[in-house]
């Protein structure tokens, strides 16, 4: 090993590292034995953009460097050449508190550009909606361009909202690292099962899931009950319902393995089921049950365990988008759902998109980057800090350089955004801003926020935003509930009930209804369409 290691000093007469802070401690080491012949070794970096631990890059290497060099000398640049200075006021402001960081301040000669925006959204959908109409408008009076603006984000499951919304306003976007929301394989996997709910004849979407997840449902097989389905003049459906024994329909069935049988079987039954719920229930339940029958997510971990988490993000964000048709009638609901997702699906000009197009990126692929105009959407507990964060100090920490590279980014214009009521895996919450804006001073930020459909002054305790300057709406009446336990009211799509309990939920009331088909459901106040009976 000495030999080894001699040899290499001898051929390396100058170590330089850039990108110091991304280096794993393996990395350093081997640095540090290069460099020992000669004592040569340089390096460049930024603490407090150390943001990949889950790719074993140590924040401690820079601390350690420092600790096995006392010689060297040390050079801060805090001249930041991208970013206004009222931009670099507020990430200044967010690393601050940051534990066992080189304290420094970025400065900078840029004094153009507009205070940083924080903005409340509604929901996520109004989130995306104000991102859409901000471009627009700010490509109308020629002060951007669609290629000067990025919009980022912790998770790629947040993406599918934003793209909706700037799919309705017709503006070209790039997905950086990722694939559009519903060309995603989860999304494909489980929209195919609802299109076959809905038109057992759809052999495209029979193909796909019925082997997915796996039921030993192989090429032999299908090829067997395609020519089954097409001798007796039946569906895909038919055939696999027949080879599995639960449907007899009076002619000799397609001939097919023991396993084979039996996997038909549950896909068959699974399939039916689903129509059944789709038709008589809202249409989150069916996509529920589809998940729970086929062992969904046990089937996405075993196939992606490097990105199973994500994928499943991706899984519960459909649930959201399902949850959107909670107050059609259930039947009507898969009909409008699927007529929705093709609409979105059909834009073919947008995946890649000009090179005059709005950037979707994750904050983690965003680092290096910079955009004359950043947008950074779901600034809140729970997202950013991650909620697999929260608990963990040391993740914690990343999550705020996280915030803090996305912040430095921006160029000329930042806007933070966080929703009051986020929908996720299904049912509506409530995310409190992320802890991270507690550290700005409310001087720093031109702030507003969206009109909210009930009364509008509660904020969580931990909300230090108690004065709001600017308002982008008017602030609407309280809503009045004058319903109580006890009272009988009915739902467009749930039927007749009874309500259990009423209770205030920050902008909004909740209302827990029994109903006599649907069970026991829990309301936003301003969206359930409930009326006494």
């Amino acid at each position: 090993v000495r030999e080894v290691a001699e040899q290499y000093q001898q051929r390396f007469r100058h170590t330089l590292i850039d990108e110091f802070q991304d280096t794993s401690v393996v990395q350093y080491e081997l640095a540090r034995a290069w460099s020992a012949g000669s004592g040569n070794l340089t390096v460049v970096g930024d603490p407090d953009q150390t943001i990949y631990s889950w790719r074993a890059a140590d924040v401690r290497n820079l601390r350690s460097f420092v600790e096995h060099h006392p010689q060297a000398t040390e050079v801060q640049l805090n001249q930041n050449y991208r970013s206004t200075q009222q931009i670099l006021d507020v990430a200044n402001a967010v690393i601050a508190p940051a534990r066992e960081r080189i304290r420094r301040t970025l400065r900078s000669e840029r004094a153009d550009g507009a205070k940083p925006r924080l903005h409340e959204a509604y929901s996520e959908v109004k989130e995306g909606d104000y991102i859409a109409l901000t471009i627009l408008e700010g490509v109308h009076k020629g002060r951007i361009r669609h290629g000067d603006t990025a919009v980022l984000y912790r998770t790629n499951a947040q993406s599918r909202a934003i793209e909706e919304a700037l799919i309705n306003q017709k503006i070209p976007y790039r997905l950086i690292g990722a694939t559009r929301f519903y060309d995603r394989r989860e999304v494909r996997d489980l929209v195919a099962y609802l299109r076959l709910a809905r038109n057992p004849h759809d052999r495209p979407a029979f193909e796909r899931v019925v082997n997915t997840p796996r039921r030993g449902v192989g090429a032999k097989t299908l090829e067997g009950l395609t020519m089954w389905a097409a001798m007796h003049g039946q569906s895909l459906m038919d055939a696999a319902a027949a080879a599995g024994r639960v449907a007899d329909l009076g002619i000799e069935p397609p001939r097919v393995s023991r396993a084979a049988a039996k996997g038909l079987a549950r896909f068959a039954q699974t399939v039916a089921r689903a129509r059944a719920t789709a038709a008589a229930q809202p249409l989150t339940d069916a996509l529920r049950l589809i998940l729970l029958e086929t062992d969904y997510r046990d089937w996405l971990t075993a196939q992606s365990e490097d990105d199973a988490e994500e994928r499943w993000e991706n899984v519960q964000e459909l649930l959201t988008v399902t949850e959107n048709y909670a107050a059609m009638a259930p039947g009507a609901a898969l009909d409008a759902f699927l007529e929705d997702v093709a609409l979105v699906s059909d834009v073919d000009d947008l995946p890649d998109g000009p090179p005059d197009a709005v950037t979707l990126i994750t904050l983690h692929q965003a680092k290096g980057l910079e955009f004359p105009v950043v947008f950074m959407a779901g600034v809140e507990e729970n997202l950013l800090p991650h909620q697999f964060s929260i608990d963990d100090p040391a993740s914690l920490e990343e999550e705020r350089r996280l915030c803090y590279v996305g912040i430095t980014r921006a160029a000329r214009e930042l806007h933070l955004l966080y929703a009051f009521r986020r929908a996720y895996q299904g049912r509506s919450g409530h995310n409190p801003p992320s802890r991270f804006l507690d550290d700005i001073d409310p001087e720093l930020l031109r702030m507003d926020r969206s009109a909210a459909p009930v009364g509008a002054d509660v904020r969580p305790a931990s909300n230090r935003w108690a004065a709001w300057d600017d308002f982008d709406g008017a602030q609407p009446e309280p809503e009045q509930i004058n319903l109580g336990p006890g009272d009988r009211v009915h739902h467009p799509a749930f039927g007749d009930g009874v309500v259990l309990v009423v209770n205030a939920a920050g902008f909004d009331i909740e209302i827990t209804v029994r109903f006599a088909e649907a069970g026991d459901k829990t309301l936003a106040a301003s969206m359930a369409q409930l009326s006494k009976v």
